[in-house]
């Protein structure tokens, strides 16, 4: 679609409720790194500062984009310059967790070890938040074995699925994922659904 058309009320709401979220899910994600996983793995490793300072500009450029998204948001034009330097930078640093990070952590702890943090991180995630891991844990849109899966990788017993993850995965979706499908799609999303549990 193109960046000049002015953008039709649904869409502004739209693109305001995928970033409120995900501004959420970035600011608790560095807190859980800042706080939990990058003292527990400075117990044994010497981390490269650069995992934990890249925090403070990537803020940076996500509140210029957030003062945008929540301003006069009147076409896409006006929000692409400040999301594609945030974007950039994000990728790049995400990217580095993947490659520097993760290794080391896996290289350095046994995954009994790192079990209890992963818990700790679990239970300070909003339920929405979360429920993103989880959606996105295959391309089925988190199907029920994917998510056990996961619970079985970290000791989680079956009926945590029921009562907590999948509402968490249909919470994700109906907060998050419906505005970035209709986004994409270039139609309104669809009036929520009441009383609805996904299971």
């Amino acid at each position: 679609r193109t960046t000049c058309k002015t953008l039709e009320e649904w869409e502004i709401e739209s693109l305001r409720s995928w970033f409120a979220n995900h501004n959420l899910h970035i600011h608790e994600h560095h807190m859980h790194e800042d706080n939990i996983f990058t003292p527990f793995m400075q117990t044994r490793i010497n981390l490269p500062e650069k995992l934990t300072t890249d925090h403070v500009q990537l803020v940076a450029l996500l509140k210029a984009v957030m003062t945008i998204v929540e301003g006069q948001l009147a076409s896409a034009s006006v929000l692409r310059p400040a999301f594609e330097e945030y974007q950039k930078m994000l990728f790049t640093h995400l990217k580095e967790e993947e490659e520097i990070g993760l290794p080391l952590l896996r290289a350095y702890f046994a995954p009994e070890e790192v079990a209890p943090k992963t818990q700790e991180i679990i239970n300070q995630t909003a339920p929405h938040i979360l429920g993103g891991f989880f959606y996105h844990l295959d391309a089925e849109g988190g199907s029920k074995g994917a998510i056990n899966q996961f619970m079985a990788q970290e000791g989680i017993p079956f009926f945590v699925y029921y009562i907590a993850f999948s509402p968490m995965r249909q919470k994700y979706f109906d907060t998050t994922q419906v505005h970035i499908d209709a986004l994409l799609a270039g139609k309104p999303p669809p009036a929520p659904k009441k009383g609805c549990l996904c299971l």
